[in-house]
């Protein structure tokens, strides 16, 4: 048996995901949320009410994956925009394949619009909103935590086009009404990563988060720049290694991305936060992209007539939200940005996990590599985790 972080016991496929305990270098790291297919399955992606159901609000009803087990009845599909396959993978027995249909490779309007919004949008998305936070409290506000992710982008994908993202992968405060806290986009043949934060402050004194411009940063090969807020450039630890790495979109290989941060939302002064992005593409060397610490400039208040006097950047790490973080991965975005190409957009996912704070770079990589270290060699396989019970 297990526990979960509400001390309910539970066994089964998804129990690994609460209470593996990895044994690294004397120290206990604990993976506190797997979602690996191992099971060919979706067990670990559950609803929040119910560890063995399995729902897919966010991907158009027709092409939810068949029935590997434990989906709810009304949400099983014929595989076409949400499937388990086993070639390409990174690390796990399965991954997932996610589409989005063109027109020209067969999508239908309204079958394939977006399920949780209309007809100018697209999505084929797995959701942990309330699971995440409230069944296994993966990322609660303030925590230091590791995340793990990896993408397969085929040779003829084609993120042109009008309109925002595609976006692959995105964080959410437990507060609602604000666009997303973390992301990862793929876009016009680069990568884009985005942090946006959102102070206690400005919660406590109602300050409009909309438009969010003035609280959101884009890394990518253009931003931040010496004409676009170049008091941003200080957030790439060397500015040409991450514009390099972030202008290979690595199509017909795996691309890794591993997060080490700590969420803090308070004021610049007392700000303990932190959020690092390394990148790997295929078997090539670990970059640290990101390095982001809280910061003050006066530079970056709003042009606009001072209706607010909040409207000074004083960035923390994260938006405030009290109940922590959660996570969507997969394909979102403007209908624009597919719906007139020759082919169908599809991406996969895989090695997609979250460890606490004793957990170690190697934990998350799927092969135990880390930067300057190579991984483990075939002839010497490293020691298996050590996974305990929880009586």
């Amino acid at each position: 048996m297990y526990s979960d972080a509400n001390g309910t016991r539970f066994g089964g496929p998804a129990a690994f995901a609460v209470a593996a305990i990895l044994v690294s270098a004397g120290a206990h790291a604990e993976i506190v949320w797997s979602g690996d297919f191992n099971d060919h399955d979706f067990s670990n992606y559950h609803t929040n009410s119910d560890p063995n159901v399995v729902a897919f609000h966010l991907v158009p009803p027709y092409g939810r994956p068949p029935q590997y087990g434990y989906q709810h009845p009304a949400h099983v599909g014929n595989g076409d925009l949400l499937s388990l396959v086993d070639s390409p993978t990174r690390g796990s027995k399965y991954s997932a394949r996610f589409v989005v249909k063109s027109k020209a490779g067969g999508g239908v309007e309204p079958a394939d619009c977006d399920p949780a919004l209309d007809c100018s949008t697209r999505r084929s998305q797995l959701q942990m909103t309330s699971t995440l936070l409230e069944y296994y409290n993966a990322i609660p506000q303030g925590a230091e935590r590791w995340m793990s992710i990896s993408f397969f982008i085929p040779e003829n994908y084609d993120g042109s086009g009008g309109g925002f993202g595609p976006v692959l992968w995105g964080s959410k405060s437990s507060s609602q009404n604000k666009p997303g806290t973390f992301g990862i986009w793929a876009e016009d043949g680069q990568w884009q990563i985005i942090h946006r934060y959102y102070s206690r402050r400005m919660h406590e004194q109602g300050v409009d988060f909309r438009p969010s411009w003035w609280l959101t940063f884009e890394y990518s090969t253009e931003f931040p720049s010496a004409d676009n807020w170049a008091q941003g450039l200080v957030d790439f630890p060397d500015v040409e290694a991450s514009r390099a790495a972030l202008s290979n979109l690595n199509r017909g290989s795996w691309t890794d991305f591993i997060w080490h941060f700590k969420t803090d939302v308070d004021e610049f002064e007392d700000n303990t936060g932190f959020l690092d992005v390394w990148m790997r593409a295929g078997s090539g060397e670990w970059v640290h992209v990101l390095k982001i610490r809280p910061m003050k400039d006066l530079a970056r208040v709003s042009t606009w007539p001072e209706t607010s006097p909040e409207r000074v950047f004083d960035r923390g790490i994260g938006q405030y939200g009290p109940g922590g973080y959660t996570s969507q991965m997969g394909l979102y975005m403007d209908r624009d940005r597919v719906w007139g190409h020759d082919e169908n957009m599809v991406i996969y996912m895989d090695n997609h996990k979250i460890g606490d704070e004793n957990a170690t770079f190697a934990d998350m990589s799927h092969d135990g590599s880390a930067p300057g270290k190579p991984p483990p060699t075939a002839d010497v396989p490293p020691n298996p985790p050590v996974i305990v019970e929880n009586d």
